[in-house]
């Protein structure tokens, strides 16, 4: 089935040996429309700065298929004009954040924020335990989001279903939907259901979300790299569709999953 891809990592090592051209077959192979390409965390400014350029130049070879998100990091002390930088040089399409020893709700996130709002750029955030080097799962939980709903026109994700706080990342956009609707919001989120829910928790996840109502703000990823898409995204795509036959999930809310949500969030 063609579908696109919602999280896939630009890391150093082998992902730097491959090219554009080589991926965008891999991407055929697979049957992957568009792909977004995350850009690498980067340890100071300096080296965030690099990895975004690196990625940049990677994305600049097809736009209309590889949509870059860009990393900020606010403990860097990032300038904002860094973020209308990689839009407007390198053409990113929105940004990626962590939560690395600070919380969502801070000020000095927001302000990251309320620019990638006026940039029409939004965001994915990591959110659940953080398989990371900073030992930071406790600044994850998606209750710490809410905050967001207070940014004017501000699109964003969380990834993962915040497993393993998937219900209170499904409360979450029930409240965000609710914010919408009712009009004392006009921020917008869409839940990744980019895999990080186990097995064994990823069907109860997935049925909760769609029973909500969520369907239309739910986006699969892969969460592979550029060099190990290759070999397993075929193998993730059979498990996810076999997973939503087996659910009897719609075709309709298939289609909004694996395709059109990724378009929507990028509209």
């Amino acid at each position: 089935m063609i579908h696109n891809d919602f999280h896939i990592h630009c890391f150093g090592g082998s992902d730097l040996s491959v090219s554009a051209a080589s991926f965008l077959k891999t991407m055929d192979r697979s049957k992957i429309a568009r792909a977004a390409v995350l850009s690498e965390y980067g340890d100071n400014l300096d080296e965030q700065k690099v990895n975004i350029i690196r990625t940049g130049k990677f994305i600049a070879e097809a736009p209309d298929r590889l949509y870059g998100m860009a990393w900020v990091e606010p403990r860097h002390k990032t300038p904002l004009e860094v973020l209308d930088w990689a839009v407007e040089k390198y053409r990113y399409r929105g940004f990626k954040m962590i939560p690395n020893r600070w919380y969502p709700c801070e000020e000095r996130v927001l302000k990251y924020c309320r620019r990638m709002a006026g940039l029409g750029a939004p965001c994915l955030f990591h959110s659940g335990i953080l398989y990371f080097k900073t030992i930071s799962s406790r600044f994850c939980r998606p209750a710490y989001y809410e905050a967001l709903l207070e940014v004017p026109r501000f699109r964003f994700a969380l990834a993962h279903i915040s497993w393993p706080w998937t219900d209170e990342c499904l409360a979450l956009f029930g409240q965000a939907r609710a914010a919408k609707h009712a009009g004392y919001s006009t921020a917008e989120m869409f839940i990744d259901v980019t895999p990080g829910t186990p097995p064994d928790y990823r069907e109860n996840a997935l049925r909760h979300l769609l029973n909500f109502g969520a369907e239309d703000h739910m986006i699969y990823g892969s969460d592979q790299t550029l060099a190990t898409l290759a070999e397993n995204a075929p193998r993730a795509m059979k498990r996810e569709i076999s997973l939503y036959r087996r659910m009897k999930i719609p075709a309709a809310a298939r289609e909004n999953i694996l395709s059109r949500n990724f378009e929507r969030f990028f509209a």
